[in-house]
């Protein structure tokens, strides 16, 4: 699997030179390819090459979609979880909730992506141990899914089993 990561990384590098001396820095091809490399990057624990890219793409986002634009919001989210991954846990939180408040304010409570950005606050806060709040995310998170009768998505299972990290955690 590292072999492969590898491989892509090498060829997402080459296309993302391409496109900048070509298209140019700021055309969503480029961000898209710098998004993409930034993703096999984090996957590869590159986390520092995967934080600068994103950071690009996400400022590039910013001018041009907005803030609260799903693609600026989904950059903003990897790179919490890159955060998370290096135990970033407080850069985490704070990113996950602005982009829960950003995605609240645009898409509304019961929207999917909200409902999957409570969970990643929550996820976050876990990391921090404040438990106490991320169990009150969790709860009003399954809450809202029983409400909406969503128990078949599986953002309701990974609710739930995120809820279990945070009980195990809690418990040690």
């Amino acid at each position: 699997s590292r072999g492969r990561f590898e491989e892509a990384a090498r060829a997402y590098s080459r296309v993302l030179e391409t496109h900048r001396r070509v298209l140019g820095p700021d055309r969503r091809e480029t961000v898209g390819v710098m998004n993409n490399l930034a993703v096999v990057y984090w996957r590869m624990k590159r986390y520092s090459n995967a934080e600068t890219l994103l950071t690009q793409a996400i400022e590039v986002h910013r001018r041009q979609l907005g803030e609260d634009h799903p693609t600026t919001l989904n950059a903003l989210g990897t790179l919490a979880l890159v955060y998370s991954d290096q135990g970033r846990h407080a850069d985490a939180a704070a990113l996950h909730r602005r982009i829960l408040e950003l995605r609240q304010r645009s898409l509304g409570e019961a929207h999917p992506s909200t409902l999957r950005s409570m969970n990643n606050l929550a996820v976050a806060l876990t990391g921090l141990k404040s438990y106490d709040e991320a169990a009150a995310i969790f709860a009003r998170l399954i809450a809202m899914y029983v409400q909406l009768q969503l128990q078949n998505d599986p953002g309701f299972a990974i609710a739930i089993h995120s809820r279990g990290e945070l009980n195990i955690a809690r418990s040690n």
